[in-house]
């Protein structure tokens, strides 16, 4: 049997495994409804930054519910810490984090979640999302982001860099933009991804090539459009969806997209949890899943592909790189403050 056949029918199995375990002993559907309405209100911590797609979930999820929806937008290096502090402080402000996976596993492994109760839809998630979970009862995941290269469109297609390893190019020293490495977010998903994928000389070259270091990121692809520089990298592809107008193009590297799964937790002492949990079931209806595909993040849950457009479907033929590993993250944190000082 070929491995990526084995592969597909493992992760049908735990994802069907784990879709069962949603509903034994889970609270009836309509009293989470009923409570989330008596709620009336969510908190989301997120790094969404003005996304366009968020608000437009958010707005559907409120006229649906009758649920108020308050977003506070918290950089992902920072996210941790302002949680942590928070529930020293017995403040219990946060209901839902939404983050990538290392944020996530950061804050679990702080002891800072609760469990999550049932969400219907994710009997519809993708059996490799799930079988990438193990069973784990505090995370549900949303969608993938993947990572590539913001070019100025006065770059010749000649010239533009096709590779990671053509950041390398002399040409290239002072004028990429390289979101920071040295802290959880873009840029250390880039330095994780190519220092495992493209050996760890290839960060220790890049560094040598002068990469201005910015943690700007909306204002940085901004930057490129206006051709103060002709490169900005990693760029999440969702948000070149947004300024797809601009004299800007977008590619996906050759040697491969790093790439996160953005996942929904629960926060421990969460005030509105069944709130919480309804939105989390709403951004994994196929409605919201659509359109976080079409706005260029990768859905989820099966059955929407082939409703998305056509300048989106190329995610999926995309060659992904390793996701970030807490068990590495300090080791490569500590490599990336080296070379970036």
């Amino acid at each position: 049997m070929k491995r990526d056949t084995l592969r597909t029918l493992l992760g049908a199995a735990a994802a069907m495994a784990w879709g069962h375990s949603q509903g034994a002993g889970a609270p009836d559907w309509n009293k989470v409804l009923a409570d989330a309405k008596k709620e009336g209100k969510v908190v989301v911590y997120a790094s969404t930054f003005g996304n366009a797609q968020y608000k437009s979930m958010v707005k559907s999820f409120e006229q649906k519910h009758g649920v108020a929806v308050e977003t506070l937008d918290i950089r992902a290096s920072e996210m941790f810490e302002r949680v942590r502090v928070e529930q020293s402080a017995g403040r219990f402000i946060a209901d839902l984090i939404l983050q990538p996976v290392s944020v996530v596993t950061v804050i679990e492994r702080a002891g800072l979640l609760q469990k999550h109760g049932e969400v219907p839809n994710v009997r519809t998630l993708r059996p490799e999302m799930v079988a990438a979970l193990a069973g784990n009862p505090y995370r549900i995941p949303l969608y993938t982001a993947l990572y590539g290269i913001l070019i100025n469109a006065s770059v010749s297609a000649q010239d533009e860099p096709r590779t990671w390893t053509d950041l390398l190019d002399a040409k290239w020293k002072g004028k990429l933009i390289l979101d920071d490495p040295r802290a959880i977010g873009n840029g250390f998903a880039l330095f994780n991804a190519t220092y495992k994928a493209l050996g760890p000389d290839f960060q220790a070259r890049l560094a040598a090539n002068g990469p201005v270091i910015s943690r700007q990121v909306r204002n940085d692809e901004r930057r490129v459009a206006r051709g103060e520089f002709p490169l900005y990298a990693p760029h999440n592809f969702a948000f070149f969806k947004e300024i797809a107008g601009l004299p800007v193009r977008f590619i996906f590297p050759a040697d491969g997209s790093p790439n996160a799964d953005t996942q929904a937790v629960i926060a421990k002492g969460a005030p509105h949890p069944n709130a919480a949990h309804l939105l989390i079931n709403h951004m994994l209806d196929a409605e919201s899943q659509i359109a976080y595909g079409n706005s260029g993040l990768m859905p989820a849950v099966t059955g929407v592909v082939d409703k998305l457009g056509n300048d989106v479907k190329r995610m999926f033929a995309v060659k992904r790189m390793p996701q970030v590993n807490l068990d590495d993250m300090n080791q490569l944190m500590a490599r990336a403050k080296e070379l970036y000082k």
